[in-house]
């Protein structure tokens, strides 16, 4: 028995550019959050390698890239989104630890976390108002609330 024909649209590019991600509004707020890393790496006395923060972020981002670069199926694209959700609320988590045992302070711990929270404002955003059609939008499960992290 045959599966029925799935109606073949594919969401488009942010941008036409060669690197449409670097003007996508969730790149650009989660590129501050990595300045913000880089600079408290620098200013610690002992280095700490903030890994539990920096690698959600990194698989967040990798993420974002492929949303902003486009050509997904509705279905694999709000997956993607989803999964950068979930990624930077677990960065969230590992920022409130790291201020916990102070390898941040809490001026970098909490403009880290307004730089996740805007990030997800971006994401959910783009979902929102992303050309599709009402048919397929309607068969897509929701993504998950935006919580308040701090």
């Amino acid at each position: 028995m045959r599966k029925p024909k799935r109606v073949r649209f594919k969401v488009p590019s942010f941008s036409s550019d060669l690197f449409p991600h670097r003007e996508f509004p969730a790149w650009k707020s989660i590129a501050g959050v990595f300045d913000i890393i880089g600079d408290s790496r620098q200013r610690q006395p002992v280095r700490s390698n903030l890994e539990d923060l920096q690698i959600p972020l990194i698989e967040a981002s990798e993420r974002i890239v492929v949303i902003a670069s486009g050509g997904l199926q509705p279905h694999r694209w709000q997956r993607r989104i989803v999964s950068a959700l979930h990624f930077l609320e677990r960065a969230s988590f590992a920022a409130v630890r790291y201020v916990d045992h102070e390898a941040l302070t809490i001026e970098e711990g909490d403009r880290i976390l307004d730089g996740i929270s805007e990030t997800r404002v971006h994401l959910i955003r783009t979902l929102e108002l992303a050309p599709i059609p009402e048919e397929i939008r309607a068969k897509l499960p929701e993504p998950p609330p935006l919580r308040v992290l701090h």
